[in-house]
């Protein structure tokens, strides 16, 4: 275990790491993907808020620093706000512009409310369905 100012970050076999902060928890799990290379799924199980975004932001950066192709697992019935969405759109973006891969594990339909209020659904492509709400063409 290493602490880095006020994170901690355990290491576990088989590649998995658990970063905490202040009650703040998400985990890394690096598995196969069907087809090439590996895909590390990522377990989001903190609120999506503007509190928090800093360290799931963090824990994006350092799975795309061991994979090119992320897996968002988004947990259940968490609350989400228009800073949780824009980092999702934002890493989604970035990947995108450096040749990586960003998805859902499943679509974000309980952020539904959210997504219309925030205009991320006024006028969506099919490659914006697609990533939020896994309509359309597979990803």
């Amino acid at each position: 275990m290493v602490k880095l100012s006020r994170f901690t970050y355990r290491s576990f076999e088989g590649g998995l790491t658990h970063i905490v902060n202040h009650g703040i928890s998400c985990m890394a799990l690096r598995h196969a993907s069907w087809g090439w290379g590996m895909t590390k799924r990522v377990l989001i199980d903190a609120a999506l808020v503007v509190k928090n975004v800093v360290v799931l932001r963090q824990a994006i950066l350092d799975a795309f620093e061991e994979d090119d192709t992320i897996s968002l697992d988004l947990a259940d019935e968490q609350p989400v706000d228009l800073c949780g969405l824009q980092l999702i759109e934002s890493a989604r973006r970035q990947a995108r512009a450096v040749g990586k891969t960003l998805v859902l594990e499943r679509p974000a339909t309980e952020f539904r409310p959210v997504l219309d209020a925030a205009g991320f659904l006024t006028d969506a492509t099919a490659d914006d369905l697609q990533f939020w709400l896994h309509q359309g063409p597979a990803q």
